[in-house]
């Protein structure tokens, strides 16, 4: 993925950015570097995730679940269920509010 993440084209128009026209370069830095590191998320707990998931009751997933690092995933989320089941509501999907506001840990950050 970030093999392949363009640049931009227009290096005139990134210079007019001052600091922030090494963004792209920092975060393609940064992830590479965190991607080859022992820290790196081990892809095996995405397949877990999954199957804790499909072995909760039906009706009792959570909409979201945290998989690897959570860097305040899990606080967002939270924070944003009141306002996603209220979208929920508007749309007619009501029924899926309850389930908005995840757990207090997700099944992937149990493991």
């Amino acid at each position: 993925m970030l093999a392949n993440s363009p640049a931009p084209a227009d290096n005139e128009r990134v210079s007019e950015y001052e600091e922030l026209s090494s963004v792209r370069e920092v975060f393609v830095k940064s992830f590479s570097d965190f991607f080859a590191s022992a820290q790196a998320p081990d892809p095996q707990e995405v397949a877990d995730a999954i199957v804790q998931l499909i072995e909760q009751p039906a009706g009792r997933r959570p909409l979201r679940t945290v998989c690897g690092p959570d860097y305040g995933t899990t606080v967002l989320n939270r924070q944003n269920a009141p306002l996603q089941a209220e979208v929920l509501r508007a749309i007619g999907m009501g029924h899926l509010a309850a389930r908005a506001d995840p757990p207090e840990t997700s099944a992937a950050s149990r493991t």
